[in-house]
């Protein structure tokens, strides 16, 4: 048997008449008129704003002033109307889920600022020998660091040393910082090194269930303090590789795919399954100066990882110091002792299976050091990574089928491609 309810009578409230003043009668009508303008403007704002773009490729954007994202060291290209959407209600979606990743993705990787409700990788740091929940993004990238076996991880005092020598302006200043210049520097950095490089001194332990243990010993929290150590995890040079997979596995969950997404300091993910072509530029550095060495063209969804040991655009103050005598000091710091070393101008490694920091953690040992260990690095196609190198005038790639589709010429050096085994 059915229920119904009955709707009661509701209770009349008692009226009370008001008899209107015909006083400030032309004030009240030019006050209504104003507040019906200011309504339709903002109208005519909506609308435009959503239906008034284009559809193609265009350049997606975060939409808050409010809040630090990590979308100023990226580029996200995005082809509107790819999707069947009218361009202007599709970009608002993009736009929606492309600020809250990148929110997300600079809050989850922050080495050194801690953020309500959010595991990051500072709040790990700040609370050393106890049990921490961390996002399970993070604990991702811990756990694939942790595999990778690294100390990278744990230079976050020594990366914090090559900040401050990036932001001098001043060459007398920088050689103060500079470990290859200042014999106090130098010994600053060995001081850093003998706890970051020493397992016993500074550990991860990861227990599962997004639980994480940083273990630090007593001598090296005792020289922390006496010396203003006040982190001791950072991803460093590696932040952004993590970040872009982030926000590129948002977007793709999301349905968002038709475009790439990019960082200043070199990783990429194209994200689009379509037959587009894509091209990457390949740089060079030969007789202290820097050129495009071709471009190679791709489809479908890649990581990209380059790594060169010369700046190319205006963020990358924070990551490269020239000294005078041409010398590039880089962030690329040597978990081993410290230093800063690169063993080639400039390696680039993709993969269509692997993410950025997954592609990132199989060269970055070689190319972090003072020579390219040729043997090994070959044996990283077999397990799915790509490579090109410029040397000499030649660009190098591994897989035979790459098409290089533009070669360029710099001074007296044509470059030319061949297949690098």
């Amino acid at each position: 048997m059915s229920r119904r309810s009955e709707r009661l009578p509701r209770p009349q409230k008692p009226v009370q008449r008001v008899t209107l003043s015909e006083e400030h009668t032309t004030l009240r009508l030019w006050l209504t008129v104003g507040l019906i303008l200011v309504a339709a403007a903002a109208f005519t704002y909506g609308v435009v704003n959503l239906l008034g773009r284009q559809s193609g490729w265009t350049e997606i954007g975060v939409s808050t002033d409010y809040a630090d994202t990590c979308a100023g060291e990226l580029t996200f290209q995005y082809e509107l109307g790819a999707g069947g959407l009218a361009a202007g209600a599709e970009y608002r979606q993009v736009e929606q889920v492309y600020t809250q990743a990148a929110i997300d993705a600079y809050q989850i990787f922050h080495g050194s600022e801690t953020f309500d409700g959010v595991g990051n990788l500072a709040s790990l740091g700040a609370s050393p020998n106890r049990e921490v929940e961390v996002d399970p993004a993070l604990y991702a990238a811990l756990t694939l660091l942790e595999e990778q076996g690294g100390r990278y991880l744990y230079l976050a005092p020594v990366y914090q040393a090559y900040r401050n020598l990036f932001a001098c302006t001043d060459d007398d200043q920088a050689a103060d910082f500079d470990p290859l210049r200042s014999e106090e520097a130098a010994a600053w950095i060995r001081d850093l090194t003998a706890f970051t490089a020493d397992p016993e001194a500074v550990d991860l332990e990861l227990l599962g269930n997004g639980r994480a243990r940083l273990r630090v010993s007593e001598a090296y929290l005792s020289f922390a303090r006496e010396n203003g150590v006040t982190a001791f995890l950072d991803l460093g040079w590696m932040e952004n590789a993590f970040r872009v997979d982030y926000v590129a596995d948002v977007l793709t969950e999301s349905g968002y795919t038709a475009g790439s997404l990019s960082s200043y300091d070199g990783f990429a993910r194209c994200l689009d399954r379509r037959e587009q072509s894509y091209r990457l530029d390949l740089y060079d550095r030969t007789e202290g100066s820097v050129c495009r060495a071709g471009q190679m063209a791709y489809t479908g969804p890649m990581s990209l990882v380059s790594l060169r040991d010369f700046p190319l655009g205006r963020l990358d103050v924070l990551h490269y110091y020239q000294c005078p005598d041409g010398r590039i000091v880089t962030a690329y710091a040597d978990p081993a002792d410290g230093l800063s070393r690169t063993a080639a101008s400039q390696l680039t490694a993709y993969s269509r299976d692997r993410s950025c920091a997954q592609v990132l953690l199989d060269v970055a040992g070689f190319y972090v050091a003072d020579s390219l260990d040729e043997t090994a690095l070959l044996a990283l196609p077999a397990a799915g990574t790509e490579l090109v190198l410029c040397r000499e005038g030649t660009v190098l790639h591994t897989q035979p089928d790459l098409s290089v589709t533009e070669l360029f010429e710099s001074g007296e050096i044509r470059y030319t491609a061949r297949v690098w085994k």
